[in-house]
């Protein structure tokens, strides 16, 4: 009964001690008892800083950091200052203005040489009068080598009359080169319309062609055959039709044989209907054989169907 005592006493030592520093071994946790209070105190490194500067200027003033202090805004590099109001033209709007060394002044082009004049010349001359600019002036337009004058030469010809210009000035249409002359009325056909005509060194005359040595008939001969003969042109005449290549006639044989009588033409002539090759007659056998029995053609007749191939 005391040894089971003893033993729950010695757990429950080591358990309170677990519990009161779990990561710390007991040797560690005795020297820690035994120092003093003063060797706790903080580091120098892990001091808390006070609080930092707060930055009361005007929203609309530029400022920096400058050793850790918020100070007016500087730039040394550049030698700059703010200025509190910058420079404003107070010129009128009509007149041209440039900075020079930063100050507004007059415009002014020392290279053009040039001024400005408070107005330009006018054109003080009729719309309906050309005009040009001559060293800057607006005088009469003028083309020295044109020669032109400004009344151009009027045609007074009637619109019915040829007209040509020749050196500037207008006058009757002339061609030297094809010699021809204005008639008054050209020649007429006086001739009736039914009448052949044609021209021969510009005058009119009858129709001649004396190369086909052709002559204009009064009437041409007309065909007096009855409608059912035939007729053929020879040698400009008119004749009864003639075929000596076919020595064919004009009455060609009738067939009067009867329509169920088979003919042919031979020689020229209508005769019975013949072959020779197939000698075969116009009357062929009948088939008598009663229908249920088989029959066969051989030699042209009809006999008994036979199959010797079995």
């Amino acid at each position: 009964m005391f040894s089971q005592l003893l033993r729950v006493a010695v757990a429950v030592a080591f358990v309170g001690q677990t519990v009161a520093l779990p990561t710390m071994p007991m040797p560690m946790r005795r020297e820690l008892d035994s120092r003093q209070t003063g060797s706790f105190e903080t580091i120098q490194a892990y001091r808390r800083a006070p609080a930092p500067a707060v930055n009361t200027m005007p929203v609309d003033v530029a400022t920096m950091s400058k050793d850790g202090n918020i100070v007016l805004f500087e730039n040394t590099g550049a030698k700059q200052r703010r200025s509190p109001e910058p420079e404003v033209n107070t010129m009128p709007v009509d007149v041209p203005t440039m900075s020079q060394n930063g100050k507004i002044v007059l415009f002014n082009n020392p290279q053009a040489k040039q001024r400005r004049e408070p107005i330009p010349e006018v054109n003080t001359m009729p719309v309906d009068v050309p005009t040009m600019s001559q060293n800057g002036k607006i005088v009469l337009f003028n083309n020295p080598q044109a020669k032109q004058k400004r009344a151009p030469a009027v045609n007074t010809m009637p619109v019915d009359v040829a007209t040509m210009s020749k050196d500037g000035n207008i006058v009757l249409f002339e061609n030297p080169e094809a010699k021809q002359k204005r008639s008054p009325e050209p020649e007429v056909n006086t001739m009736p319309v039914d009448v052949p005509t044609m021209s021969q060194n510009g005058k009119i005359v009858l129709f001649n062609n004396p190369q086909a040595k052709q002559r204009r008939s009064p009437e041409p001969e007309v065909n007096t055959m009855p409608v059912d003969v035939p007729t053929m042109s020879q040698n400009g005449k008119i004749v009864l039709f003639n075929n000596p290549q076919a020595k064919q006639k004009r009455g060609p044989a009738v067939n009067t044989m009867p329509v169920d009588v088979a003919t042919m033409s031979k020689d020229g002539n209508i005769v019975l209907f013949e072959n020779p090759q197939a000698k075969q007659k116009r009357a062929p056998a009948i088939n008598t054989m009663p229908v249920d029995v088989a029959t066969m053609s051989k030699d042209g007749n009809i006999v008994l169907f036979e199959n010797k191939g079995n």
